[in-house]
């Protein structure tokens, strides 16, 4: 029987690409091209999921894959195998795909940081794979900077228990969707040019609040912004501006705007139609830009937290990422409040970083 230090992952703190990048960030999906896979989709799912399939299907896919994320096969069938890195490489292959195919310059902040993190993760998770003491192993992913970067906002001050590795391993990963959520704010305030004059995120106010018997969620926060900046007298007046390509009245886009407050939805709403909306507001027309940067970087983080903690929310979906202890609903909205305050310290680590390479 396996022990808990050769389960998959166990000594990486990157996420599931799915997660991060479309569940999270809502990227174009990086496996698009299923459809272009040498085999039957039942053969592939079979694969996935460990049933043994014909040598010749596993080479197809193999060979496949191993030029989508730049491995020889062997490797790809490694690490699928022992599920220790698959994730990984697909990461890496996905970064390359947006590199050759962003519209953007090749050099991205968002990216770089995605790569930089994601090398140095793998980097540690080879050193901890290749040591058999599992003693050793358990101080080298500990004692790591990339294990610092992510838990100092956290306050922790040594290394877990061999018998709480899986849980702070679930907190490092929720640590480090923020870092990169952060940089992704970085990059999108550099992309249109709005001013760095602090380390303060665009969000800084607007982070999950606990308040009486709930959470207000960034969407809810930064509309009560808006109304409070723009002079905007009720959410109804808000919502009348959101732009609708079907015919509805005032009453269906008020009822939008309140599930997307209420984290009851994800907002439905494209980068452009949000600069539309925003516009429609905003007489400021240096400021429609910064707003919207705003608005995307609430979008992400509610989607973040919807995924994290989805029994906080209206709808009851299922989630493997941290498993709450038996306490109480009040304790876990503490609980989520005090955990999305890291992501003001993962924001100025990457405004640091922002700043020494320009």
């Amino acid at each position: 029987m396996k022990t808990a230090f050769e389960k998959k992952d166990v000594y990486s703190f990157i996420p599931n690409a799915s997660l991060l990048l479309y569940d999270v960030f809502d990227l174009p999906h990086w496996n698009n091209y299923k459809s272009e896979l040498p085999v039957a989709p039942d053969t592939y799912r079979k694969m996935l999921n460990g049933v043994d399939v014909s040598q010749g299907s596993k080479n197809k896919i193999l060979d496949f894959y191993s030029c989508e994320t730049n491995l020889d096969p062997a490797n790809v069938f490694k690490y699928w195998k022992q599920g220790g890195y698959l994730h990984q490489s697909q990461l890496k292959g996905f970064i390359d795909g947006m590199r050759l195919t962003y519209s953007e310059p090749k050099k991205s902040f968002f990216l770089d940081q995605l790569e930089k993190l994601l090398d140095i993760d793998i980097q540690i998770s080879h050193l901890c794979n290749e040591e058999k003491n599992e003693k050793t192993r358990h101080q080298i992913f500990w004692q790591s900077n990339l294990a610092k970067l992510l838990f100092m906002p956290l306050d922790l001050k040594k290394a877990p228990s061999k018998e709480h590795h899986e849980q702070f391993i679930a907190y490092g990963k929720f640590s480090l969707i923020m870092y990169f959520i952060a940089a992704y704010e970085v990059a999108l305030r550099n992309k249109y040019s709005i001013d760095f004059h602090d380390n303060k995120s665009l969000v800084n106010t607007q982070l999950p609040k606990f308040v009486d018997s709930g959470i207000d969620w960034p969407i809810k926060n930064v509309t009560r912004f808006w109304q409070n900046t723009f002079n905007i007298s009720s959410v109804e007046k808000l919502a009348a501006s959101i732009p609708i390509s079907e015919d509805v009245d005032i009453e269906h886009k008020k009822r939008r705007l309140e599930f997307w407050r209420s984290g009851e939805r994800n907002p439905n709403i494209d980068p452009k139609s949000t600069l539309v909306w925003v516009e429609a507001f905003c007489r400021d027309s240096s400021a429609v830009y910064k707003e919207s940067v705003r608005f995307n970087v609430a979008t992400i983080l509610q989607r973040f937290a919807k995924q994290m903690y989805p029994d906080l929310f209206p709808p009851k979906v299922n989630s493997n990422i941290i498993e709450f202890e038996s306490i109480s609903k009040k304790q876990k909205m503490q609980q989520v409040e005090k955990l999305f305050q890291i992501y003001k310290h993962h924001y100025q680590s990457n405004m640091n970083d922002f700043r020494q390479c320009n």
